[in-house]
């Protein structure tokens, strides 16, 4: 990852702001990352991945049902062996 200071983005944003949106860029005070730049769409897909989804029996979509059940059938035949 590349690092500027924030002295650089003072004098220079326009070239640090190109490169962030091909990959990320670290900005350092007194030698410490204190932020990072990321493009919106590599924003998007860090937060997308981080969204979980919660569900009861009752309201779990037919898919994941059927996987549930599925892998607990899995387990009991194993609990045979």
């Amino acid at each position: 990852m590349l690092e500027f200071s924030y002295t650089d983005l003072n004098r220079k944003s326009g070239d640090i702001l190109d490169k962030a949106a091909v990959e990320p860029v670290a900005l350092t005070k007194q030698n410490t990352v204190r932020l990072v730049i990321v493009s919106a769409d590599e924003y998007r897909r860090l937060t997308a991945a981080a969204i979980a989804e919660a569900h009861t029996i009752d309201d779990m979509p037919d898919d994941l049902l059927d996987g549930l059940i599925e892998g607990f059938d899995k387990h009991l035949e194993h609990k045979g062996d």
